[in-house]
């Protein structure tokens, strides 16, 4: 599973080493700073559209723009957090903007939404049975929704009926343990390809060491900080906490 840390932007040089791949807010990207070093980069690139921190995605054309502009690798299908009808609309509408041609140069992410469990499976059930070959966004939301990773994932292996293979990212890893979860997703037909998260970047804003845990309910979340932070971070407590945050799952797969 490959990792990216929502670092930032006053940071995101020297901590970009940490980072397998650059995850990308839309929202952001006015910043010059982080424009110029998106544009530079020779990283893979997941576009993120914003629903996550603002409630649903920015303006469609608009996200064209910037795909247009910065070529990411990988596009976050606009999305409506908790509202599957809208989502479904703006998934059609948006999909109307690209050539023949750019759809086959892209590589597109459908998140999973919906109001209730009922909804969020049958959202999660479509995408992994439709036509289209997406990646799969699970988000943040899914924890007022449903019973946990594992839940939606035995939902997904028990009632899927394709023979690709269904890649998944999670956006927001937001506790460590789940890491261990995540480890046991790696097969012939399921696969945890990649997450992004902020939490040993949040323990560096207070200054802290990252915990060790042994149980979920040991781990306390601190308040995370926008990109656009301009706060000192301690680089080599950084980089620490973030090797630890790692070992949650390498530690299970090995």
């Amino acid at each position: 599973m490959k990792f990216a840390f929502q670092v930032p932007i006053k940071y995101i040089k020297e901590l970009d080493k940490e980072n397998d791949y650059l995850f990308v807010l839309a929202q952001y990207l006015t910043n010059p700073k982080y424009l110029e070093f998106i544009q530079k980069t020779e990283k893979n690139i997941i576009l993120d559209n914003g629903a996550s921190e603002l409630g649903e995605s920015i303006d469609i054309k608009e996200y064209k723009k910037i795909i247009d502009l910065i070529k990411p690798d990988t596009i976050i299908i606009p999305d409506v957090l908790f509202n599957k009808k809208k989502s479904d609309m703006l998934e059609k509408k948006f999909m109307k903007l690209f050539s023949e041609e750019e759809l086959s140069y892209y590589e597109f992410m459908r998140v999973v939404q919906g109001a209730t469990t009922t909804e969020y499976c049958q959202s999660l059930l479509e995408i992994a049975n439709g036509d289209n070959d997406y990646i799969i966004g699970i988000s943040r939301s899914r924890r007022l929704i449903s019973n946990g990773y594992s839940y939606l994932l035995n939902i997904l292996k028990d009632s899927y009926t394709g023979n690709k293979k269904i890649k998944i990212h999670i956006l927001g890893t937001e506790n460590p343990l789940e890491l261990e979860e995540f480890a046991l997703y790696d097969n012939d037909t399921i696969k945890i390809v990649s997450t992004d998260t902020s939490l040993p970047i949040n323990y560096s804003v207070y200054s802290l060491p990252f915990p060790k845990i042994k149980a979920s309910r040991d781990f306390v979340r601190v308040k995370g900080v926008d990109l656009d932070w301009s706060g000192e971070l301690d680089i080599s407590l950084t980089k620490k906490n973030i090797k630890l945050f790692k070992s949650y799952y390498v530690n299970t797969i090995n």
